[in-house]
Order: C-alpha cells, then structure tokens, then sequence
C-alpha cells in the first residue's frame, strides 16, 4: 500500500464489483494522506512465485479511498477507475463462523515495506486467544490473538486457516513492545511475538458500502 507517495503497509484484495477491485488495509498506518496507490510486485502477489530484488519500481494502480472505521482500525479502497488486479479475491470464511484455539494459520504480508522492501513473506502461527476489544465500556470488537512476530508492515495483512484457506483475520498490530527494532530512524518492527487481529466480521459491512458507493 502507498500512501502519498511512500510504502507504508500490507494490502490486500477483498473484493471485485463492476470492474473495479477493492482493497482493504489497517486505517492507522495511513494517518492524514491524500493520495493512495497499490504496489504490484514482481511476483503479483504469489508469495510461492520467486521474487526479484532488488526492486527498482514497480507498477502501481491508483486508489480512491471508499470508506474507513477507526473502531475497527480498516480502511476500504476501490481502483479510481475500472482495473482488473491480477490477483484472485480470497475465499473468506463464511459469516457467523470462527476459528478454534489452537488452530494454525499462515500470515502473508510485506513487514519491510516501510523502508521500502517488496518481500513478501508468509509466516506460519496458530491462534493463541479470543479477545474482544472495549469501546466506551462496551465488549465490540473481536479479535484474534496469535503469535507472530510482528513488523510496522505487516499492520494490514491477511490470516487464513492453514487447511483450506479462507480469510477470517487482518492483522492490526503487536501487544505494546517494550523496545522496537529500527533501521536508522525508521521503527519496522518490535520484540513482542503477540499480534491483535480484527475479525473479517468487521470489514464486510465496510465492504457492502463501499461497493454501494456510485460510480
């Protein structure tokens, strides 16, 4: 995902309708931009593809942001105009159902974008927790808690089931570190192996909208 012009987190395709793609993401890390785009690297999102580095550019698809929910920390993008993305919408886990403790999962995502690092990487976790988050005294929001050592980039990824799959999970951030690694100035990542996830359940209304808004 770039956001005025700088990487700055892991984005992922959650829907197609009349010709244009849509794109969900953490709004945190987007902070006051005004304009927004989608990096497609080299190996078009295929994380079991070879990646070529290093990357000099990339092709980029520009985006109009749709609709956001800072309660649940997402931000829905559609392409600005009708674009196919080269990538296959995700199976999502359908509503109503959950993932078990214990179960494993794979993470894919960009953890060194923010210094402008296109590698993509899948990590392999297992769900550690249920939470749900308060809000003005009220239980929310419900998130996944897994293990995963987390970077800035990764705010934004996609959690699917290890046995078929399916999408029930983005990735929000890490439990609050004690230290943080930097590269120069730049904080990419933490010492805490605690990652929160906000449930699917809260993008597909995001979603709905969205795809509600005229052309």
């Amino acid at each position: 995902m770039i956001a005025d012009g700088r990487l700055i987190s892991t984005a992922f395709l959650c829907g197609n309708h009349r010709g244009r793609a849509y794109i969900a993401t953490t709004l945190h890390q987007i902070g006051r931009a005004k304009q927004y785009s989608l990096a497609i690297p080299s190996n078009e999102g295929n994380v079991a593809a070879p990646q070529v580095y290093p990357v000099d550019g990339v092709p980029t698809i520009p985006l109009e942001l749709c609709t956001c929910d800072p309660a649940v920390d997402l931000a829905v993008f559609r392409t600005a105009v009708p674009q196919p993305v080269p990538v296959q919408v995700p199976e999502a886990l359908p509503r109503g159902l959950s993932v078990g403790i214990g179960e494993p999962v794979f993470v894919v995502g960009y953890p060194f974008c923010p210094i402008g690092s296109l590698l993509q990487t899948l990590s392999v976790s297992h769900v550690s927790a249920f939470g749900r988050r308060v809000i003005g005294g009220i239980p929310l929001v419900n998130e996944y808690i897994i293990q995963l050592h987390s970077h800035t980039g990764m705010s934004g990824s996609p959690v699917v089931r290890k046995d078929d799959g399916s999408l029930f999970a983005i990735v929000r951030g890490c439990l609050s570190p004690p230290s943080m690694m930097s590269f120069g100035d730049l904080p990419v990542g933490s010492d805490s192996s605690i990652a929160y996830c906000v449930s699917t359940e809260h993008l597909w209304p995001l979603l709905d909208f969205a795809k509600a808004i005229p052309e």
